[in-house]
């Protein structure tokens, strides 16, 4: 027996990746959406940080956001509806979410961005900005 090194295969190391994304002018209490593009089809949500009092929802596709748009905040998403992560920052200015552990999330059929819904909750209108540090695991 002799060792040989290894070849072939198509894995790779997962990247780290930082998104960051901002609503358009959103009223008080009302929801805006934005979609990340560098996330990849699956990968392991690490962290959120918003800048203003927010809820934020993550999806793993577009319908699920499309269907869960009338669902208030509080209330717990149904069992299957898509939903993979959801935030509430309470406090003004900047809030970060550290996920332990990371949540795995993965984009639905031919979705190329994760979608996301923020309602905002700051009190006045404007806009909502939000980052996502995920491990990407698949583009």
């Amino acid at each position: 027996y002799q060792w040989a090194a290894a070849s072939g295969g198509g894995g790779g190391a997962a990247t780290r990746v930082n998104e960051a994304e901002t609503t358009g002018s959103i009223a008080d209490g009302a929801s805006g959406n934005i979609a990340f593009s560098t996330l990849g089809k699956s990968f392991g949500l690490l962290k959120v940080t918003v800048d203003k009092e927010c809820w934020v929802r993550i999806y793993s596709d577009t319908s699920s956001r499309t269907a869960d748009a009338s669902r208030t905040q509080g209330t717990d998403p149904a069992d299957g509806s898509g939903v993979i992560a959801e935030f509430i920052a309470t406090g003004s200015g900047s809030t970060e979410f550290k996920i332990t552990p990371a949540i795995s999330g993965w984009l639905d059929d031919s979705e190329t961005e994760v979608p996301v819904a923020i309602q905002n909750n700051s009190g006045s209108t404007g806009t909502v900005q939000c980052i996502i540090q995920a491990l990407k695991l698949e583009s």
